[in-house]
């Protein structure tokens, strides 16, 4: 009898321990729909609960329906005119390896939440009104390969923190108001123009 009852308890922990991460990941993916629905820039998708967020345009996500990439450049037209700061809950998205906002009006600073985004390889913010210094957390986004921050209104010193991009492919900080030398750790960009 206290075999079974022993095998019985190891059962029971078993499924809470399923239903507990099942719980977590329910959470975690009801989190990442209040954030894109904050953003309002899926409005006319946000409020169809027949279309799970993975279906909307210009987002993609990985198997476990997580939130991998958002790419706002989808209107079809030459610029999509989104304005004001660029959302504060974009830096929740963990997951996500793409971010590309250019060809708008965003404007503020670059947010040094943005060292969050670890999983980044493409950041396009170009084209915008972005202003302040480049942020020192750009030096962690080990994984990003292509750095897109052209024709903003960026001042201030390059970081020497983006050496520690040694992945980076492409780098573009042109067209902007930025007025200091280049750092010498941008020498450990091995990958640059491969």
């Amino acid at each position: 009898m206290a075999p079974s009852i022993f095998i019985s308890i190891l059962v029971v922990a078993w499924a809470l321990c399923i239903f507990m991460h099942a719980t977590n990941m329910v959470i975690a993916l009801d989190f990442e729909a209040k954030v894109l629905q904050k953003s309002k820039w899926w409005s006319s998708y946000s409020n169809d609960t027949s279309i799970h967020r993975c279906e909307w345009r210009g987002i993609e996500c990985n198997d476990g329906r997580s939130v991998t990439e958002l790419n706002i450049n989808w209107f079809y037209i030459s610029s999509n005119l989104i304005t004001g700061t660029i959302p504060k809950e974009l830096w929740n998205l963990k997951d996500l390896f793409e971010l590309d906002l250019r060809n708008n009006t965003f404007v503020g600073p670059i947010p040094s939440a943005l060292g969050l985004l670890t999983n980044l390889s493409l950041l396009d913010l170009s084209s915008n009104e972005i202003n302040g210094s480049i942020v020192s957390e750009i030096g962690m986004l080990k994984n990003l390969l292509v750095l897109k921050l052209e024709h903003n209104k960026l001042t201030g010193p390059i970081p020497s923190s983006l050496g520690h991009l040694t992945s980076l492919r492409k780098l573009c900080l042109n067209s902007n108001q930025i007025n200091s030398s280049i750092p010498l750790e941008i020498g450990n960009m091995k990958n640059l123009g491969l």
